[in-house]
């Protein structure tokens, strides 16, 4: 057991009074004030009430409906879990009447206690099926859950005297210690590392702030004060809870803290005007989320904190008035905040409560009319890049009227001009651009009907005669996709194509010259593969899609690539797949597309995936989508999803809500002529501004079309209709919001600021007032 000394009691926040001086600390990332929340008003289960308890990097949000009553024999509590926009109510255990849903990782695993009138306390878990087990040790409450490689809890025992602390290792509980002279305790949270927080009381009952750097020690947070609590611990170790202290005329307050060991500590400010502050949780980027209030008012404020400031959530989401977010719950990577609404309008016995989602406001995406460019005839894949390292994109497209690639400059405004045509061996299919032979500058690589081909730059801009490997004949759709198979920094390549079923993997042997290496089996026709390291090994792995046999994952190893891939969901109609950290948990996703909508895969950052979401309300892309792209396309810094449909000529844009949830698309026309067939599609900064441009090629009529981005980022974006919905009744657009514009407009109050630039009240918010207005809330 490790006791911190009053040496490091030095570095916590000095008290005098109400008054806090904060010590200093590591700086997080600074909250986007003009960003601000979208909120999402859950609603409850089937009860007048519903209390949120948990929220994973997936969005998805645990916790309970409760019915009116002063005390908890009063009241019934049904547990629930909100996915996908859907309560579902969580089964109890036989003979028990109550249950509550106490938290909830990626992997869907939430931890609760379920109870009836002759039933103590039961611990109790659901799996991401909803499928009840009871712990072994039946008698004890499971509080928090990890995200680890083993599912573990942190709660307590409830077959004592007196409260054991406990981490369940596989449902099996391990007491943890307990600090000089407690006698009980309670685990209140614990990381992926199983290190579990929480406090300890004594025979008087009064908590102290503890943590568990392992089931077998202890120690003691250096608060200020000894009645606190540490209520949850990031991987990172920053632990964050609350002390309470007096001023000294009987008054009692909480003060809010973070608290790294063996780095510092440090007391949360409370907002202007505020007496005292109460720390919930933290993110893994250090953002603090809690509530604070003043001392004769029962309704505190969520908030949440960036190190240095509070900001009020209340003030960030520009539901105007319409809710009332009291305490900030819990945090994802994704920024997505679980807040409690409460109604303060109502009489106290009457007042009503329920789960309200915050999640970071997006920007906006809009495109300029298409910048064409002329190209040889029938034209039918591109790939772009700085070829001459100009600081203008370029771009090589397919030429199967002359059985080439051709080389087109860019102009530094999305149009291009033809410079080399290279010649292939026929029959074309795909191509990409990639540093082939580790010089710095972009080489090209390209499927054909016979073979792989690599074309290295000669540093100008110009193309050398390919290298090519040669292939089974292929007859049918196929791919080429960069890789490194083996971990010498040199690219190598994987070839897919749905006339046989296997994906063969090449090797970069020097110089950009390929051999053929693995064959990995694949069955369907698996037209379609995205690499990248879904384990950490610093090696790429491949995941590979089918229209008739789903997803399946070949993880690369000192061995090579698995020549049976794992298959995931395999009865599903997948096209295009494409990788990146979709919910900013710092684990590579995957996501595709098909006739069915979208498919979002949560990575695990073991090679497998922690959750397949299918979202078929976001669009129909038709039978044959034929790209799919992973891009930020509103400057928001989270990837959104870009799809191109070649039955329509339409690509559509769907924003990410940050955890990898879609929102509903927007539609772009790719080519308006009658006579257009678009096949293929690459997102780079065609004009230089910054913006992630789309470029499209239309095979048919012989065209590049650059469809040039004016995206706004969110600060930039107006805040549009619920930011107009300034007076009651809320969620109406009425004259009383016309009222209120006019006069918070002449005051210069900021309630008015509801255009870029923000700060200011200009033309700009009127003529968005009278857009919004005029157009009414959804």
């Amino acid at each position: 057991m490790t006791l911190l000394g009053n040496e490091e009691r030095l570095v916590a926040a000095l008290v005098v009074g109400l008054s806090v001086v904060v010590s200093t600390a590591s700086p997080t990332r600074p909250i986007d004030v003009e960003r601000g929340y979208v909120a999402i008003d859950l609603g409850t289960l089937r009860y007048e009430n519903a209390r949120p308890t948990g929220l994973n990097n997936l969005g998805d949000v645990c916790g309970f409906d409760q019915t009116p009553g002063v005390s908890s024999v009063d009241r019934d509590e049904l547990a629930w879990v909100w996915r996908d926009g859907v309560f579902v109510e969580l089964p109890r255990p036989v003979g028990t009447s109550d249950s509550i849903a106490w938290g909830i990782n990626d992997a869907g695993i939430v931890p609760g206690s379920a109870t009836g009138l002759q039933q103590p306390s039961l611990g109790v878990f659901w799996n991401q099926d909803d499928e009840l087990t009871v712990l072994l040790q039946q008698q004890s409450v499971p509080r928090a859950v990890s995200n680890g490689v083993l599912t573990n809890f942190a709660g307590w025992r409830t077959d004592s005297a007196f409260p054991v602390p406990a981490v369940f290792l596989l449902g099996l509980p391990v007491d943890l210690p307990l600090a000089l002279g407690a006698t009980n305790g309670w685990g209140l949270a614990i990381n992926d590392f199983s290190e579990v927080v929480g406090d300890v009381g004594g025979p008087f009952g009064l908590p102290t702030a503890t943590y568990w750097p392992t089931a077998s020690s202890v120690e003691v947070a250096p608060t200020p004060t000894a009645f606190s609590s540490c209520l949850d611990i990031n991987n990172s170790r920053e632990i964050v809870g609350y002390y309470r202290v007096g001023d000294g005329v009987g008054i009692n307050v909480n003060r809010g803290f973070q608290w790294t060991p063996g780095v510092g500590f440090r007391t949360l400010a409370p907002l202007p005007g505020r007496a005292w502050t109460h720390a919930e949780a933290i993110a893994e980027n250090g953002l603090v989320v809690g509530r604070t209030g003043f001392l004769d008012d029962p309704f505190p404020d969520a908030a949440i904190w960036d190190g240095v400031v509070a900001y009020e959530l209340n003030v960030l989401t520009p539901l105007r008035g319409a809710i009332n977010l009291t305490d900030g719950i819990d945090i994802n990577a994704g920024g997505e905040i679980i807040a409690l609404r409460q109604s303060v309008e109502l009489p106290s016995l009457d007042r009503t409560f329920s789960p309200v989602l915050l999640y970071p406001r997006n920007g906006a995406v809009a495109f300029a009319a298409p910048r064409r460019s002329r190209t040889r005839e029938l034209v039918g894949a591109l790939t772009t890049g700085d070829f001459d390292r100009d600081g203008r994109i370029d771009t090589a497209v397919i030429d199967d009227a002359d059985d080439a690639v051709q080389i087109l400059f860019g102009d530094g405004t999305g149009r291009f001009t033809a410079s080399q045509s290279i010649p292939t061996s026929g029959g074309a299919r795909a191509i990409r651009s990639a540093d082939f032979n580790g010089d710095g500058w972009l080489d090209l690589i390209w499927l054909t009907a016979s073979e792989v081909a690599v074309s290295i730059n000669d540093r100008t801009g110009g193309f050398s005669t390919p290298s090519g490997a040669f292939i089974n004949e292929i007859v049918g759709a196929a791919n080429v996709t960069p890789m490194d198979l083996n971990g010498d920094d040199l690219l190598d390549a994987v070839v897919s194509e749905n006339s046989t079923a296997q994906v063969t993997a090449f090797s970069n042997i020097g110089g950009g010259r390929l051999v053929a290496d693995t064959l990995v089996s694949a069955p369907g026709s698996s037209d379609w593969v995205a690499a990248g390291d879904l384990n950490g090994d610093g090696r790429d792995d491949l995941v590979i899609t089918a229209r008739k046999d789903g997803l399946r994952v070949s993880l690369n190893s000192a061995s090579g690539l698995d020549t049976t891939p794992t298959a995931f969901d395999s009865g599903n109609d997948y096209g295009p797949v494409a990788l990146g950290d979709l919910n900013n948990d710092g684990e590579l996703d995957a996501a595709t597309v098909g006739s069915g909508g979208l498919y979002v895969y949560i990575g695990d950052g073991r090679g497998g995936f922690r959750s397949v979401r299918h979202y078929p309300g976001v669009g129909t892309f038709g039978m044959f989508p034929r790209a799919l792209a992973l891009e930020d396309m509103d400057l928001d810094g989270d990837l959104d999803f870009v799809v191109l449909r070649s039955e329509n000529n339409l690509f559509d844009v769907i924003l990410n809500r940050g955890s990898g949830v879609p929102i509903a698309p927007t539609a772009f026309v790719a080519s308006a002529s009658p006579t257009a067939f678009v096949n293929d599609l690459a997102i780079d900064d065609v004009d230089g501004d910054g913006r992630p441009d789309v470029v499209v090629i239309d095979r048919f009529d012989d065209e590049i079309l650059a469809h040039i981005s004016g995206a706004t980022s969110p600060a930039e974006t107006p805040l549009g209709c619920n930011g107009a919905d300034l007076a009651q009744p809320y969620l109406t657009l009425d004259i009383a919001d016309v009222v209120a514009f006019l006069q918070f407009f002449g005051a210069g109050d900021d309630d008015a600021d509801l255009a870029a630039p923000f700060g200011t009240l200009d033309i700009a918010d009127v003529v968005t007032f009278l857009q919004v207005f005029g157009g009414g809330c959804p």
